[in-house]
């Protein structure tokens, strides 16, 4: 029986429809994650009066969506490497998404708090995987600006929320614009279907012909037959949160979490 690394073959291959078809869908969720995050500025004008809020109070309930984002990453990073990044992407979609329409129906500070809390229990673990996954699947000549691009799509969003407010807040009031922010609810259906999941995921869980009908996918002409197991990668084996420090990395990986933090 053969060998072979699917990380490998997956970072040789060409870019597809099948790259083209899941950039799409991450980008989406990625916009409408900056969208979640930027449209609480956007309408806070408004909020003042319709929730009765001052601005200490406008301040905590800014917060609650950053401290849910910075609980989400943790939290469902780990879960990730538990349960695959497929499932927890379509997990915290899911989340911002009803976090944000939930927001959209709350009548007092407490509530809204509490769902802008929920929503970016979801804002923040989505993103991390996201990432992850569309490094995993990129073709290795065409790694960087796929990320570069999936990252671009909070910018989208944020630009998004401001116009939408900027059109529709006079209009239909802030109701809506945190309905719309439940969207990506709509394409869950086409992440059950066609989101690959991480190919180490699928090693680990012994999951091989899923592997190769994706492989497939990457490649129609790729010839895979049955005696073909699978090694998965390498790097991710080894690496640990103290490699983060290892070779020479530490300064680099504190001023990274400094400017994300």
């Amino acid at each position: 029986m053969s060998v072979m690394n699917g990380y490998e073959i997956i970072a040789k291959s060409k870019f597809s429809k099948f790259h083209l078809y899941m950039f799409l869908l991450l980008f989406i969720i990625m916009s409408f994650d900056g969208y979640d995050m930027v449209i609480y500025g956007a309408t806070l004008p408004v909020l003042f009066e319709a929730l009765k809020m001052d601005p200490a109070q406008a301040g905590l309930i800014g917060s609650c969506a950053l401290v849910g984002a910075a609980v989400g990453a943790l939290s469902f990073g780990f879960m990730a490497d538990k349960i695959g990044r497929k499932k927890v992407i379509i997990i915290c979609t899911i989340l911002f998404s009803v976090g944000s329409i939930l927001s959209g129906f709350s009548n007092s500070i407490y509530t809204f708090g509490f769902f802008r809390f929920i929503a970016g229990l979801g804002l923040g673990g989505v993103m991390p995987n996201v990432v992850a996954l569309t490094t995993e699947y990129s073709p290795r000549k065409n790694r960087a600006i796929m990320v570069a691009a999936i990252f671009s799509g909070m910018q989208v969003g944020g630009i998004l929320a401001a116009g939408m407010t900027m059109w529709l807040l006079g209009e239909v009031g802030w109701r809506v614009l945190y309905f719309i922010g439940g969207a990506p609810l709509v394409i869950v259906p086409f992440l059950l279907k066609s989101l690959p999941e991480s190919a180490n995921s699928l090693v680990k869980n012994n999951k091989i012909d899923e592997l190769k009908r994706i492989l497939h996918k990457l490649n129609p002409t790729f010839n895979l037959t049955n005696n073909v197991t699978f090694d998965g990668n390498d790097e991710e084996k080894k690496s640990s949160i103290k490699s983060l420090f290892s070779e020479n990395r530490t300064l680099s990986t504190i001023f990274i979490w400094v400017v994300f933090l």
